[in-house]
C-alpha cells in the first residue's frame, strides 16, 4: 500500500457505539418477539455517518437489505460500509460489503476485508487479489490503487485488523 489514511481509525472510531446501538436493537427485537401478541414486529437497522460515508453492521436478525440501501443513499450521496457480523460479544472474522451509488444506479460489492500493515496504513482489501481496493480518506469512500502485497503481508494485515476489531467489539 502506499500511502496511510483513516480507514481503520474511521473504522475503530465509529465501531463501539455503532456496535452498541446494533446490539441493542437486536435486544429490542427479541423482546418485541417474546412478548408479540398481534401486533407488528419493529426492526431497523443502525447507521451512523462520518461525512460521506454511512457505517452499519448487517446481522442475520436485522439485515441492511436493498430497501435500507436505497433509504440511505437516496440522495445520490456517500458511500456505505456494511460489516456482516453477529450481534453478540464475539465479532467473527468481519467481511464487509461496500455500496455505491452512481448516475442513480446501487452497485454493492461484497467479499471485502479491513488490511492493517504495521506502520498503520489500512485499507478495505477483497478477499480475492485483483478487484479494486477502497479505503477511507478524509471523509469518504474511495477506490485506490494498491502495491502488490505477497500473501505472507495479506494475511498478516488481515490478522492485525481482525484483531483489532475484535478488541473494539469486545470493548463496546
Amino acid at each position: 500500500m502506499t500511502t496511510t489514511n483513516q480507514t481503520a481509525d474511521t473504522i475503530a472510531r465509529v465501531a463501539p457505539s455503532l456496535v452498541r446501538d446494533t446490539r441493542a436493537a437486536h435486544d429490542n427485537l427479541l423482546r418485541q418477539v417474546q412478548q408479540r401478541d398481534a401486533e407488528p414486529v419493529y426492526h431497523y437497522s443502525i447507521i451512523k455517518n462520518v461525512g460521506h460515508v454511512q457505517l452499519a453492521i448487517s446481522t442475520s436478525y436485522i439485515p441492511v437489505d436493498d430497501e435500507t440501501v436505497h433509504q440511505t443513499l437516496g440522495d445520490g450521496r456517500g458511500h456505505i460500509l456494511i460489516a456482516s457480523s453477529v450481534p453478540h460479544r464475539r465479532l467473527a472474522r468481519p467481511v464487509f460489503d461496500i455500496v455505491t451509488r452512481r448516475s442513480g444506479q446501487i452497485k454493492r460489492r461484497s467479499g471485502y476485508r479491513l488490511w492493517l500493515a504495521a506502520d498503520g496504513d489500512s485499507a478495505l482489501l477483497p478477499d480475492q487479489p485483483g478487484r479494486p481496493v477502497w479505503r477511507v480518506v478524509g471523509t469518504a469512500l474511495v477506490r485506490a490503487k494498491a502495491t502488490r502485497l505477497n500473501e505472507t503481508e495479506r494475511r498478516e494485515g488481515f490478522a492485525r485488523a481482525d484483531r483489532m476489531l475484535r478488541r473494539v467489539a469486545r470493548d463496546a
